[in-house]
């Protein structure tokens, strides 16, 4: 049997996340998952509230976006092709 460890390459998650501000949840989450990229969606017109627009750790898309624009970011960082 061929074992392969969990692995998540990309989380996409929005800014406003109920219970969890977003920045706890990358905290969280990388720690978990070293490897990990982040992609943040967002609506806010400026620049990411919580910090730096685009980081190490993540990058925001901006809303409205069409699923095109969304699976290019997705492959760009998780370094894969979407059929």
């Amino acid at each position: 049997m061929l074992e392969v460890p969990n692995q998540i390459h990309v989380l996409l998650c929005d800014v406003v996340t109920p219970g969890l501000r977003a920045h706890e949840l990358i905290r969280i989450s990388v720690g978990m998952y070293p490897k990990m990229k982040v992609l943040l969606m967002t609506g806010y017109p400026d620049e990411y509230p919580f910090g730096g627009e685009d980081s190490e750790v993540f990058q925001l898309i901006r809303k409205p976006f069409t699923t095109s624009e969304l699976a290019l970011r997705l492959e760009a960082m998780a370094g894969v092709t979407f059929a």
